[in-house]
Formats: structure tokens, sequence, C-alpha cells
């Protein structure tokens, strides 16, 4: 059930105020419709079930967990209890809503990212199945690379599985089981099978077995504004061996997360990664763009005598993007940050703070003095006002003048947020202010999530669309949102989108089904060994 699909909400809700008295369900019904009107009445939206409030109701159920013996059989009273808490945290959730955002109240941009920055992980379904391409990512690379493909071949050996296909095959055949479910049940368990029986270490180290009382170790611990005891375990196992996702996107998280670390643990790596952040760290920028991002870009252009495309690891010694792509007088600029923003700065509160961080992230690192992103783009669009490279020399009339589109690929759906796309667009347009280009045309710079290049490649080679043709429409949509004068909230809102939430229409989800399937069916080594 969606956060957004009121009348889902409203059918569940009276199907729990169901167990109560006439009387009482007709007065709760009652006061909810007058409490609708209200919040509409002051341009707002109705959310009875919203994902952050949830996620806090049940961190503090975990945190308060007791040994006392569960009733048989719950009664009228046990459900009103239930129903108490949780109006008690709804109006504690507003609160702490209203409290964190008070200092931005005359700032439109600084209410919409200090409030998403707190709630967007929890909000929208993420994808296993790119979850799962991720996962194949990091397994490629420990394959490929000398160093640390012998810890690959001991963490499959311990597993007692040939190739790494076969041990995500295991994963995943469990995984999917409560996606697929409809209805009331949210469960699943692990089957006996010889085969099955290799997933259950992975889903033992990702959930709390309420055989061994663990909850009562964490009596001590304190409400987290990132839910680290939810995030780190997002299932709770039974008696009887059935396993409850606590939160559906934390559970896909370790699709991936959690594979890295189950690897980590069970490994000697240990041995030359002391920490789990250290190996992380290691994995970094190179393993992301080597095996994603420029696996998937180059896909979204077909091989044609007037295309020009070039990846950042081609030439050394020179910068001109992560990967540079001429279609005649068009030209990309693709930039590929896996830069991560950290808990206490997304739960900081503070838009100064924040902001800060997407411009040391993404156009200028103070700390090192180093351009970043938006800030490498510039320093490689001076460059071809110049005269460009010597693998595209524009110097001459030949090519005439230029339409420049400056993108970088991002991987943290923090930068996904409302809002970010219009502080760095003012940061882009400011520092090309500076040195303003006369010869070519330069659009603004576009923010691109990984998983929509993807998605973007797929549509490509299936010839729905091209790539010039996606940022086209992007730009013509964007300049009549820039345009229209608001008439309603939400009109107004949309001014602060990005290019994900525009598109959203237009970039469908893995649109190439056979393409797709190949793919899966490669990373899972259905069709070829691991």
């Amino acid at each position: 059930m969606m956060q957004e699909d009121i009348e889902a909400q409203e059918t569940s809700f009276r199907g729990w105020i169901g167990i109560f008295d006439e009387e009482t369900r007709i007065s709760i019904w009652k006061n909810y419709q007058s409490f609708k009107r209200q919040i509409i009445a002051e341009g707002d939206a109705v959310v009875l079930y919203a994902s952050s409030a949830i996620l806090r109701l049940i961190e503090q159920i975990i945190l308060n967990y007791n040994d006392i013996p569960e009733p048989p059989k719950k009664s009228a009273a046990d459900e009103m209890i239930w129903f108490e808490a949780w109006l008690i945290n709804n109006a504690t959730f507003d609160l702490e809503v209203a409290e964190n955002t008070k200092h931005e109240i005359d700032n439109l941009l600084g209410v919409l990212v200090v409030n998403q920055a707190t709630q967007y992980e929890s909000i929208g379904r993420k994808d296993f199945i790119y979850q799962t391409l991720l996962a194949h990512a990091f397994f490629k690379f420990l394959s490929d690379d000398l160093k640390h493909s012998p810890f690959l071949q001991e963490f499959l050996s311990r597993k007692q599985v040939a190739t790494y296909g076969e041990y995500l095959r295991h994963i995943l055949g469990v995984y999917a089981g409560p996606f697929e479910k409809r209805g009331n049940s949210f469960g699943f368990q692990i089957g006996e099978d010889e085969d099955s029986a290799k997933a259950i270490h992975f889903f033992d180290s990702i959930a709390y077995d309420l055989t061994e009382s663990p909850f009562s170790q964490l009596s001590n611990s304190q409400t987290d504004p990132d839910y680290k005891i939810i995030r780190s375990k997002p299932l709770i196992k039974e008696e009887n061996g059935q396993y409850y996702p606590l939160h559906y996107n934390f559970f896909v998280d370790k699709l991936y997360q959690g594979l890295v670390f189950d690897f980590y643990t069970n490994t000697s790596i240990q041995s030359l990664h002391k920490n789990f952040g250290q190996f992380l760290g290691y994995l970094g920028q190179e393993f992301a763009e080597q095996y994603l991002f420029n696996e998937y870009l180059p896909l979204c252009f077909f091989p044609k005598k007037y295309v020009l495309s070039v990846p950042g690891t081609q030439i050394i010694g020179i910068e001109y993007s992560d990967f540079y792509v001429r279609e005649g007088n068009v030209l990309y600029l693709f930039e590929f940050k896996n830069s991560m923003v950290s808990a206490p700065i997304k739960h900081s509160k503070n838009f100064a703070t924040i902001k800060a961080e997407i411009i040391k992230k993404l156009v200028y690192n103070p700390d090192n003095k180093k351009d970043k992103g938006i800030g490498q783009l510039i320093n490689v669009i001076h460059k071809i006002e110049q005269g460009g490279f010597s693998f595209d020399d524009l110097s001459g009339k030949r090519v005439g003048r230029l339409q420049i589109y400056p993108v970088v690929v991002y991987t943290d759906d923090f930068f996904s947020l409302d809002g970010i796309q219009m502080i760095l667009s003012e940061e882009f347009k400011n520092l090309l202010a500076v040195n303003p280009v006369k010869r070519h045309r330069v659009n603004d710079v576009t923010l691109i999530h990984l998983k929509d290049i993807i998605d973007i490649q797929f549509m490509v080679q299936k010839g729905i669309v091209s790539f010039k043709g996606i940022m086209e429409t992007y730009f013509v949509k964007k300049k009549a949102i820039a345009k229209k004068r608001p008439r309603s909230n939400q009109e107004v809102l949309n001014k602060y989108i990005d290019f994900r939430s525009m598109m959203h229409n237009t970039i469908r989800p893995f649109a190439d089904e056979e393409a797709l399937r190949n793919r899966l069916m490669s990373a899972l080594g259905l069709n070829q060994s691991a």
C-alpha cells in the first residue's frame, strides 16, 4: 500500500476499526472525515499511514519489547490500545516535522529539503531488480580483481556453491516470494531443500530471532533518526521459521548491502581491509563506475558514423568528463558520482548544513580543494570553448555551434529530493557566469539517477526513444513549468521537482523485458558460467 494512495489507506483504516462496536466506529470515522476536510481546505493532503511515522512506531515497539506472554486472542480493548498508540505516534511525528522545519518557514526550498531528507528512504518502493544488478556487478568486480578474486572463491566455498550466480539464485529465490504475494500475507519461509538451506545464513544475519529474545538486548538503546535498529536487521524470525519484513525498503536494500556485508564477514578479506567501512571505501567510485556506469551508459547511444563516444578511462592525463558523446552538433558530457550523504547530515534539520554537503559532493570539495561533478563539467566546457581535444578537434568551422548537455549521473537516492536540482542549477549558472561560453549553447546541468540511465538504455535499445529525444522532452517540460503561473500548491511544488519526477511518465522501468531477462539470467548464471 503506497503512502500516496489515500483510497487504499482508507479501506485499510475502515477494516482496522471494524473490530470496535458500532458507536465507536461511527465516532472514529466522523472525526476522521472532519479532520480530512480541514486538511484539504488548507491545501494539504491526508496521509493515514505515513511510512516514517510507522517506522517510528515500529522502533518504539522494539525498544520497549518485553517478555510478557502474548494473549491467545486479542480483544477490542487490546486493539484500542494499539489505536491510541498509533494516534499519539502520528501526532508526535507531525510535531517533529513542524519542529524540524520551523527555522526555514519563510524558505520553501529549505522546508522541502529538510523535511524530505529525513523521510525519503521510507517513501515509495525500492526496486529489487535494480538491487540485483548492483549485487551482480559487485561479484563481477571481485571476480575480475586479482587482489580480491581469491576471497571470492573462499566465500563460494563456504557457501557450498560453484559460482556467484548460483548463490544469487538462492537468495533471489527467497526474496521473490514476499514481493509476488498479494493480500494480507507478508511473511515467508525458507524451504527445507538443500539449495534453499544455503540462503538461511544470509537471512538469519539480517533478522531478529524472537526465539532468542534479541530485543531485550536493545533496552538501553535510544530512538535513532536513521532507524539503525531496523535498518541493520529489517526482518524478524519466529519459532516456526517464518520471517517477516519490518520495512520493505530496508529489506530490499539488504539484497545488495547485505550481500556485501555477508561477503566481508564470511571471508578472510578482513585481513586486507581492517573494518567494513574501509572495505566499502575501497569499492567506492571504481567499482560503481567501471561495472555500472560504463556498462549501461554506452547503450543509451547507437554506434553510428556521426557519433563520437569516448569513455573517461580511454585517454589518460586529460579531463574530458567520465563519458563524452557527440552526435553531430549535440554534445553530452557525463560526470558519474557514487557519493553518499551521511545520516548526520540528512538528519541535521539544517538547510545550510545540507546545502553545504550537496555542494561539497557535487560542485567543489573545500577539504581537498578539488572540483566535483558540476565543477568538473564547467572545466570541460571551457576546454571545449577553447577548441576541444586531440580526439575531437572543435577549433575549426567543421563542427560549428554545439548544443551542450552537461549531466551528472548519481547513485544516492538523496539527490532525487525536490529542490536539489534547483540548488545545483543555480550553482552551475553562477559558475558559468564567471567565464561565459560564447561560441556554443550550454544547457542547464541535469541530474539523472543511474537507475534512470538503465531504464533509458533499455528504451533506446528497444527503439522506443533516443537519448536526444529524452533530453529535449525534459527541457520542454521544464520550460513549461517555469513559465506557468502556479494556481495551486502542487503547481508551486512542481517548480522544485527534478528529472526523475518530471520524466516518470516518459521513462518506462525496464522497457525491454527480453533484454532484462537476458541480463538477469546472465547475472544468475543461467545462460553462462558466472
